[in-house]
């Protein structure tokens, strides 16, 4: 309905016409960014889970990665309007290494994208989810050691005990 909008949301700042299409694509991201985020919000919220493990996902979804091979698989690379040859040389050896690794998989696989920070947040995250079950785990073994080593009271006193509660 709005091809302008379609110019200005594929137009970057380094494009020699970006003033004419609105300035490029930063004010459509900003607002694009907020509703994705809400997107991937609800997302994460029905899946369910912890605080920290829905804000992964959420983080997960809307990182650079996982965004750049949708906007591959859509073939916006290829409408991207860019001033910059290096950006669009970046990109189209993106796309290229995407389509060629979507290719090498299998039927039905598919090809997981990150950011490096990307990819050290989650390892941060299986870390830290490691180390809390290594935590819980000593601390059964403590509980479990202490009531083994805590003295039991004999039969009879436990008896009385309970016949003066009666």
């Amino acid at each position: 309905r709005r091809p302008e909008l379609c110019m200005q949301a594929l137009t970057h700042v380094s494009h020699p016409r970006a003033a004419s299409c609105g300035g490029g694509y930063q004010l459509l991201e900003f607002l694009g960014d907020a509703v994705l985020g809400l997107v991937a919000s609800l997302w994460a919220f029905r899946e369910g889970g912890s605080a920290e493990s829905m804000t992964c996902h959420r983080s997960l979804l809307v990182s650079n990665g996982p965004l750049a091979a949708a906007a591959v698989r859509a073939g916006l690379h290829s409408r991207l309007r860019a001033g910059a040859g290096s950006l669009t040389a970046a990109v189209q050896r993106f796309a290229a290494a995407y389509q060629a690794a979507r290719a090498a998989c299998g039927p039905g696989q598919e090809v997981e994208v990150t950011t490096a920070e990307g990819l050290r947040k989650s390892r941060r995250a299986e870390k830290q989810k490691q180390q809390r079950r290594q935590q819980q785990q000593q601390q059964s073994k403590k509980k479990d050691k202490s009531d083994k080593d805590a003295p039991q009271e004999p039969q009879q006193q436990q008896e009385q005990q309970q016949q003066q509660g009666a």
